[in-house]
Order: C-alpha cells, then structure tokens, then sequence
C-alpha cells in the first residue's frame, strides 16, 4: 500500500492524536484509502506517524466514532463503506445535544422552506416504486394498532418524507435532508403527547401523494405547503 509514503511524520508535540486522524481522514476523502481497504499494523502506524500507541489508538478510535472505521480487537483496522459514515451525522449529533424549543422551531422552519419545492421535485420526478413506498407507509399510518404508537407513528413520518426527497431522483438530497428526518421520530414523539388535535396529518399525507401520483407538482407544492403550515403550528403550541 506504501503507506509510509503517504502519511507523513508528525513533528508538533500537541494534538498528535488529530493530526493522525486527519492524515488518515484526508486519504480516505482522496480515496488513496478505499472501502475494504486495511490500514497497516500499529506497529507499523507508530513506526509511520513517529507517534505513541496511546496517540495512535485515540486516533483510530475517534475514526471509528465517526464511522470511518471499523477496529476489532486482534484484527486490523478497516476502511468502512462510504454510505456506513453517515449513520452517524454531526448536524444531528448537534441537534439531539441542543434540544430546546428554539431549535425545535429553527428546525420546523428550514423544513417550511425546502419541503414544498421537495414535494413538488417528487410529483416531476416520482417512479412507481416510490409511489408502492409512500401509499405503504400511508396505510400503515391508518391502521388501528397503530394509532396510539406515538414512537411508531412518528417513525412512519419521518419515512414518509423520506421517501418523498428520494422521490426527487436528486442523491444529494436525501443527504442534506437524512439529519434534519432522523430528528423527526425526537420531535414528533414529543408534539404527538401534546397536542391531541395533530391526527388529521394523514389527511394531509393523501392529498400529497395523489398530487404526486399524478405528477401534479403544483398540487403537491401547495398541499406540502399546507402539511407544513400545520407542522409548524404544533411546533410552536408545544413547549418541552
């Protein structure tokens, strides 16, 4: 692999442990490192950097955090696939440690301005399949034993707008978006124990998917619009 010739010794006394975890970062952003890919011993890694174990190891365990690696007792570290380092998100990460009424509301209001023209990128764009997903997760949305599943209803929701940005066949943004849902089951976990009245949202989940089956990108704008008008008045009813 020649990695001595790709990483670089470490000369500043400070901070050793970030200086390796960004030498290694910025390889697999080049893709010199690719997924599957081993990283040498770390004997060897410590040979390489002129580091410590103990700077090594914390190293490779912030890369692991962040799911850029996986490192197994015994075994050698390894590159992870790329779509595993977004399970763990830093804009969610700083949501979930910021929760506050504020950033409830700052997060409801970026979903009033992008949902609409997502909607309506859906109804342009749609494939059958998306439609079989959205219409399933609909019905589910219906049933009985559902009903009161606050944490399962809230699930369904955040799926079913999921699904809509993938229904813009446009792949980044169900990346801008997948933070801003994974939020959604927090929130609307909390909003479903307040506010009662929230149960004719589903009314507002048909008429979306039939502008959407239809291609109706206008209809699905402003029936999004409507969804997220409602979104928002039960934000800022609810106080946690």
């Amino acid at each position: 692999m020649g990695m001595s010739k790709t990483f670089k010794q470490i000369k500043q006394p400070n901070k050793l442990s970030k200086e390796i975890e960004k030498q290694i970062e910025d390889s697999i952003r080049n893709k010199i490192l690719l997924p599957g890919d081993e990283l040498p011993s770390e004997n060897e890694l410590c040979d390489i950097f002129g580091v410590s174990r103990t700077a090594l190891r914390e190293a490779i365990h912030m890369l692991g955090t962040r799911g850029l690696v996986t490192s197994k007792r015994g075994k050698k570290t390894v590159i992870n696939e790329y779509h595993e380092v977004l399970n763990i998100s830093p804009i969610q990460f700083y949501l979930e440690c910021n929760l506050s009424d504020k950033l409830i509301q700052d997060w409801i209001n970026i979903r009033v301005s992008l949902e609409p023209t997502l909607a309506r990128l859906a109804a342009l764009n749609r494939t059958d399949d998306d439609l079989k997903i959205l219409k399933k997760i609909i019905n589910n949305l219906e049933l009985k034993k559902n009903i009161n599943n606050g944490k399962l209803l809230a699930t369904l929701d955040k799926n079913f707008h999921s699904c809509i940005a993938a229904a813009t066949q446009n792949p980044i943004i169900p990346l801008i978006m997948k933070p801003i849902y994974d939020m959604m089951p927090t929130i609307k976990s909390i909003i479903i124990k307040r506010v009662r009245h929230a149960k004719h949202a589903n009314t507002e989940h048909w008429k979306i998917y039939k502008c959407i089956a239809n291609r109706d990108a206008d209809g699905a704008f402003l029936n999004m619009v409507e969804h997220m008008t409602s979104a928002a008045k039960h934000v800022y009813e609810t106080r946690i």
